[in-house]
This record gives structure tokens, sequence and C-alpha cells, in this order.
């Protein structure tokens, strides 16, 4: 998936936010403190814009849905009508959620696609679910339920050592951010939108 921070991406013709303010209020927004799964203060609700748009934190002005930027996502991936709000970056696809639908991904079409997404991201790109501060990775053969995660902890996902002629076997966890190391800080951390 192209990544919204690419400054190359193009919108796909024909596709606009038009009425749909979802990333308003499934996504973590640092500059203004603004906590995922709740509605921004200045998001004029039903419209689709923002009341403050022309000084809106740069995260915001930044960011586009990868519904608007990938051609392959057809109209069932519309944000406003999955619930759902895609954020592709280099290292990771997050799926943020509408918390009024909080199994809204585990439904057809999305859970199927979702899970080819882990199953091709291995080594490359971790795949999470944010359900307000709730995160669940997804992997390439399970979902782990991570719990409750801050703005600057850091979700660790890696390969296990599993004994010659099993089958391969992933986990993730979330390291808390006092517990990371300094040089390790730009690494894997929640942040979005940006």
């Amino acid at each position: 998936m192209t990544s919204a921070s690419d400054k190359s991406a193009q919108v796909i013709e024909g596709r606009e936010c038009g009425e749909c303010s979802l990333c308003c209020k499934v996504m973590r927004v640092e500059e203004i403190a603004k906590h995922p799964g709740t509605w921004c203060k200045d998001c004029a609700l039903g419209k689709g814009r923002c009341k403050i748009y022309v000084t809106r934190p740069a995260a915001c002005r930044d960011f586009l849905c990868s519904w608007l930027l990938q051609a392959e996502l057809g109209p069932e991936w519309f944000p406003a009508s999955a619930k759902l709000t895609l954020q592709a970056e280099p290292t990771r696809l997050s799926v943020w959620v509408d918390p009024a639908f909080p199994s809204r991904w585990c439904e057809e079409p999305y859970y199927s696609q979702i899970r080819t997404w882990a199953r091709l991201a291995v080594g490359e790109q971790q795949v999470l679910i944010f359900t307000g501060k709730k995160v669940t990775a997804v992997l390439p053969n399970k979902e782990v339920d991570l719990g409750e995660a801050e703005a600057d902890d850091h979700i660790m996902v890696g390969e296990l050592n599993v004994p010659p002629g099993h089958l391969p076997d992933w986990d993730a966890y979330i390291v808390k951010a006092a517990d990371v190391p300094p040089e390790d800080r730009d690494k894997w951390v929640i942040k979005g939108p940006h």
C-alpha cells in the first residue's frame, strides 16, 4: 500500500472525503492532545469538514487515508460506511476502527483482506487494529490482543523460534515508552495521523 506520508501519493481520480470525517474520530492527533476513538472538538460532524481547516494541525493536513490513495480498495472500504480508516506507513498498516462498531474489522469483506495483508507483511510491516486505545496485532497465523497503548509506547512484532518441522509462529507485545532505550524511541512508535 502507498504510504500516506509519501508526498508523491496522489488521490485516486473521483475520490474525495465528501461527508466522511471518520479519521477525525478514530485517530490519535498528538498536536492537539486528541485521543483515538473520540470526536475531535473541531470536527463539523456529518459535514466532512474541519471548523479550523485553514489552521488545522500539520498531522491532519498531511494525512490521506488509504481509501483515497489505493484504487484496489473498492467502495466497501469508504471509511464512512466501512467504519474503518486505513493508514499505510512504511513499517505499519493501521486499521483505525470506529469504537461504536468495535468488531467491524472482523466482518467480511474486511477480515479476509486484513488477514491477507498480515501474511504479505511478514518481516516488513506490522498490521495493527486500533479501537480507541485498544490495540490488536494481526499476525500471519493469529490475532494478539495487546490491550491499551499510549502514544509513545512501542509495539513489537516478531517471529518466534520454533522447533524444526513446526509451522512458523509470531508474537506481539507492547513496550511502555519509559522502558524503551533512547536510541530506539523513533522505531515502531504509535503515531497517527502523520
